[in-house]
């Protein structure tokens, strides 16, 4: 009998007592912008060029390129964006870099050659 007291008794507790505050969910962590291909980076490098913002089309053109060792638009545009900001040794290098990938290429494809290793 009274261990049906004790638990009448604690049941009316519990329901008397007002519910535990929950905390509201928190805010969603917004997620990361996607990753630009080295397309896009190439694009935004010409667009920040064409703007005479050459240190950031210089980083955006090295980005492509880390993406993308064969990508001969970001050598071309990475070595005018070199010139502008008076650095005329890594232009050429960049220039010389871009005409070799796209050689290579058009070699490859018109005529199946691949360069012995």
């Amino acid at each position: 009998m009274r261990l049906k007291q004790a638990v009448a008794g604690l049941l009316s507790r519990l329901k008397r007592a007002p519910a535990p505050e929950v905390a509201p969910p928190a805010a969603p962590v917004p997620a990361a912008p996607p990753a630009l291909s080295a397309q896009a980076l190439c694009d935004r490098g010409t667009e920040r060029l064409r703007s005479g913002e050459i240190e950031a089309a210089i980083a955006d053109f090295s980005s492509a390129i880390d993406l993308d060792a064969a990508c001969s638009k970001a050598y071309a545009g990475r070595g005018v964006a070199l010139e502008r900001a008076g650095k005329t040794d890594d232009a050429k290098r960049d220039y010389a870099k871009s005409i070799e990938i796209d050689l290579r290429l058009m070699l490859q494809s018109q005529y199946g050659y691949s360069s012995p290793k």
